[in-house]
Formats: structure tokens, sequence, C-alpha cells
């Protein structure tokens, strides 16, 4: 006997019984007027909701063990077959979370590499552990979708409905984690799921930071000048919350007389301003 149960949907059942509004992303959730509430929701399905929803069942199909068998001690037992536990995060605005989404895919390609897997699964690969491991983009019309495989495990990324970016984690064979496949492991491998989640946005999110934004880059580009048209010196104490700089050698303004350097072999020297790069945060 096999039951398929999508999570999202026995939620959304929920909060309709509860009268919580909430607007759907497809199979999942947009919008909620009680975001804590589902998320208490969703954490509430557990084994003993699954056990139950299959118990009904069980009186009602045709089946080899009829009542008086399970009474004797004859009974089924449940296990996981296939698991997902999945994330989406929703963007205000859309254009830069697929932005963020096709920067993630050019600049995590490698992240499938054994020396690179512990990053989001914690957990040590040697020579000795076996495969596969494997990183596969994949498309379907203009929308691309990002596999990484760790052994049976598929973590899976796309950019959903065009406002989150949805990423699936699918459990195919719990023993990859030490574990067996009984349906009382569920509470575990919904954890590692989540941790697995957790850490795989950390990773993508300190990748993403490495590049500057536009206005940093101008910043970096332009020269500084005053209003008066001269050039100026631009730098601030890491107190201000400001890091690193670029130092640009620029013609002394016209006005000033100009010494001679040294090193400059009888060319006029250069006055030195430092342009600000940016605030940790564009960074």
């Amino acid at each position: 006997m096999k039951l398929c149960l999508n999570g999202h949907e026995w939620a959304k059942r929920q909060l309709q019984k509860q009268g919580t509004a909430f607007e759907a992303l497809d199979n999942g959730f947009r919008s909620c007027a009680d975001p804590p509430k589902l998320q208490a929701t969703c954490d509430r399905l557990g084994p003993e909701d699954i056990d139950r929803l299959l118990r009904k069942w069980l009186d009602r199909l045709p089946l080899p063990l009829s009542p008086k068998d399970r009474e004797a001690g004859y009974d089924w037992q449940w296990s996981i077959w296939q698991m997902e536990v999945s994330l989406t995060p929703i963007f205000d605005r859309p254009q830069k979370g697929r932005e963020f989404f096709e920067e993630v895919m050019r600049d995590n390609l490698d992240l499938s590499r054994p020396d690179r897997l512990q990053l989001i699964f914690d957990r040590r690969v040697t020579k000795a552990t076996l495969g596969p491991f494997r990183t596969r983009v994949m498309q379907e019309g203009v929308h691309p979708s990002l596999h990484r495989q760790y052994k049976n495990f598929d973590l899976k990324q796309y950019f959903k409905e065009g406002r989150g970016l949805r990423t699936e984690g699918t459990f195919r064979n719990p023993k990859d984690f030490e574990v067996h496949q009984g349906l009382a492991n569920l509470p575990y491998l919904q954890r590692l799921g989540r941790h697995i989640h957790r850490r795989r946005l950390e990773v993508e999110r300190v990748s993403h930071n490495g590049g500057l934004s536009g206005d940093s880059i101008q910043k970096v580009v332009q020269p500084t000048v005053t209003e008066e048209g001269a050039g100026t010196e631009v730098w601030r104490s890491a107190g201000d919350g400001l890091v690193g700089g670029a130092e640009l050698v620029h013609p002394f303004d016209p006005g000033i007389s100009q010494p001679r350097s040294a090193s400059s072999r009888g060319r006029p020297a250069g006055s030195r301003c430092r342009l600000l790069l940016g605030r940790p945060d564009e960074l």
C-alpha cells in the first residue's frame, strides 16, 4: 500500500478550518495573515497524523489482513518511501529574486563537489564515501532549475511562479543519513531537511554578497571631487560602519602648485584620492 500526502494542502485545510486567511502560491503559500500560526500548523504534522489517516483506510479497503488478524498482533508497519522538505522565500521585488537565483546558479555550480558538499550537508566526504555527487542544470521552456545530488538525496531549486525561490530537499533513502525508513523518523528528517536548507541559504548568501552593487562600482570608477571641482580624499573610519577602499591617483587641481616626486621621473606627482567601496551590506 502506498499513500501520497501533500503537506502544503494539508496545512491549507487546517488554516481554513481555523478561519485564517492566506494566499496560495500553486501548492504552497505566498502570504498568510498569521505567519506564526502557519508555521505552527506545518510543524504539527507528524507520524501520528499520517498513521491515523492510514488506519482510516484500512477498514475500507479489501486487504489480506482482517480486523481479527490485526487484533491477534498481525499488523501493518509504515515506512517512508520518499519525503520532501521545502522552503519558499517570497520576494517583494520578483525581478531581484530572479536575478538572485540566476547568480546562485552561476556561482554555485561546484557545490556538489565532494570537497564542498559538507558546506551544505555538514558531513565529511572522503574517497571512501559512496556517491553519486553531482550538479545538474535543467530547463523547462524558459524556467531553469538547479539540482544538487548527495547519494540518493536531491536538492532542487527553481523560481516558482515568478515570486518565490523554491528549494525542495527530497529524501529517497533515509539510510543515507544513518536512520532507517520507519515512520517514527519523520520528525528527525524534518529537522535535518530544514538544517540543510539553512546551511544552503547561508552559503548562497555569502557567495552572492561577494559582488559589488552598481552604486559601489560607480563610486570606484568615478573620481570624487569637491563642489569647486577639485579632487578630494574620501575616507571614513571603521566606526562609521564603512569597509574597504580603493586608492586612485588623479592630477592635482590646476590652481595648486604641483610638487615633483623623486619617483615620478620628472612628471608631476599625482594626488592620492581614496574612494569608498561601500557599506558591509553592499558587499
